[in-house]
């Protein structure tokens, strides 16, 4: 495998991971509050917060 290769695939790989991650994020998120990309809403250690306020995700 060539150098360019390897570093394209990592690059590949770390882009998917955190497009999942931000996926499974505003799923929860999104749940509840249309806010989520206005940032009005957190996703901080698997919970949400709202303005700062944490809120359960129904």
């Amino acid at each position: 495998m060539k150098m360019a290769d390897n570093i394209s695939k990592t690059v590949s790989e770390t882009n998917s991971k955190e497009y999942e991650d931000m996926y499974r994020k505003s799923r929860i998120c999104l749940t509840y509050s249309d806010k989520f990309w206005r940032k009005d809403v957190d996703f901080i250690d698997g919970k949400c917060y709202y303005k700062g306020k944490e809120v359960e995700v129904k």
